[in-house]
């Protein structure tokens, strides 16, 4: 495991907000560090927003056209996840401003700001199957290591 491409790309992947508040800013921050010399951490950018999905599933559960989909998804592989880039989708559904939450609060958090829709289950979805994995190989469950979600 890769821990400084997990520390910087954690620290990187909303970089795009910086463009784009809305759901392309993964895109966008992909792009801006693609032109630098941290492109490596470009790709959680796009990983943490699409989390593993189809072009098929983006083009079902989204609103992106598909010519933008197209050429988000030959950027690179944006399907296979390893495990670095789903700790850092972990991460950032565990972080809620400056406070740790459960995937769940923070879904419930989401359904708030932008309605319930297939994005956002799917989401929700993929992340909590995600954390599954992480339970698997901590031998425990990820929510022990914080305090404040294990009690």
């Amino acid at each position: 495991m890769d821990i400084d491409y997990i520390v910087l790309g954690a620290l990187l992947h909303d970089i795009g907000r910086s463009v784009d508040c809305g759901t392309l800013h993964g895109w966008e921050g992909f792009k801006l560090l693609a032109q630098t010399p941290f492109r490596r951490y470009a790709s959680p950018c796009v990983t943490h927003w699409l989390k593993g999905r189809s072009r098929q599933q983006i083009l079902d559960e989204g609103d992106m056209s598909p010519e933008l989909v197209t050429e988000i998804m030959s950027a690179g592989n944006f399907e296979e996840l390893g495990l670095e880039d789903r700790i850092i989708c972990i991460a950032d559904a565990m972080a809620r401003g400056d406070e740790v939450v459960t995937v769940k609060d923070r879904y419930i958090e989401a359904r708030k700001r932008y309605g319930s829709n297939p994005w956002i289950e799917t989401n929700e979805k993929l992340t909590l199957e995600f954390k599954d994995e992480i339970d698997i190989l901590l031998i425990r469950d990820l929510y022990s290591l914080f305090p404040k979600l294990s009690g």
